[in-house]
Parts: structure tokens; C-alpha cells; sequence
């Protein structure tokens, strides 16, 4: 991808790596769990419920990229199949899903639509902070 660095790219894909990865403690999903079970409050978990779904990919800022079968390209399967493939393990299979993947489109599509998925990853990551960061400033708690 043009404009974005290799090493920029590395480093953003380091900082988050304890959130994307299931098997961490800090998996994002896991802390959002977490959160819910100590807060007992339908609003917050909705928010948090919001978050969560965003940094999925359930909510994709109306992006939905489809393939000839019907199955949606920028969701949260084939966004860690990528991960593996080009970042994290460089895994071989992983590999040849994802260059069969980037043959159904044009140029850096493919990874374009799965660097708008770390953009909405960091955001859910953002907005879960500041939400803890109001609990943790109001008189509820």
C-alpha cells in the first residue's frame, strides 16, 4: 500500500496484537466480557455490545465486499486468514487463500478493506477506553 510504510505498518500491527489475538488474555473480545460480568447495567452493556460488534467487523462502516459465492470478504475470518498470512505467522495456506482472494480484485483492495478493519479495531479500542475512563469518573461506581 502506498503512503503507509512497511515499518509503520508493523508497528501498529504490534501494539495490536494483545487485542487481536483470541488466545491472549487481553483479547478484546475477552475484556469486553470481563467488563459486562462486573457491570451490571443494560446501557453499558449495549455500548460495550457496540464496541465489540465494530471490532469484529460486524460493522463495517456499511463496506460490505462480497465474493462471487456469497462470502463476505471484509469480516472477521479472512481479516486473521490475513493477519496470518502476510503479518503475524506468515502461514503458507493462509497464504495461497489470501493471493486467491486478492485475484478477485484490483491492486491493494483487498488489503485496503482489511487496513479500514484495524482502523475500526483501534476505534472500538478508543471508545472502550474513554467509556472506562467515564465509569471510572462517575459517582456510579
Amino acid at each position: 500500500m502506498s503512503g503507509v510504510s512497511i515499518d509503520d505498518m508493523a508497528i501498529v500491527l504490534h501494539r495490536l496484537r494483545p487485542f487481536i489475538l483470541g488466545n491472549e488474555r487481553t483479547f478484546y473480545p475477552k475484556i469486553c466480557k470481563l467488563i459486562k460480568r462486573r457491570i451490571k447495567n443494560d446501557f453499558i452493556h449495549q455500548t460495550i455490545n457496540n464496541h465489540r460488534d465494530v471490532f469484529l467487523g460486524k460493522k463495517s462502516l456499511g463496506i460490505v465486499v462480497h465474493l462471487d459465492n456469497g462470502e463476505v470478504v471484509n469480516r472477521e475470518k479472512q481479516f486473521q486468514v490475513w493477519l496470518n498470512a502476510d503479518h503475524y505467522h506468515r502461514g503458507m495456506n493462509e497464504k495461497e487463500t489470501i493471493d486467491q482472494l486478492r485475484g478477485n480484485f484490483p491492486g491493494d483492495f483487498v488489503d485496503s478493506l482489511f487496513w479500514m478493519m484495524i482502523v475500526q479495531k483501534i476505534n472500538a479500542i478508543k471508545g472502550m477506553s474513554n467509556n472506562i475512563q467515564a465509569l471510572r469518573n462517575s459517582e456510579e461506581l
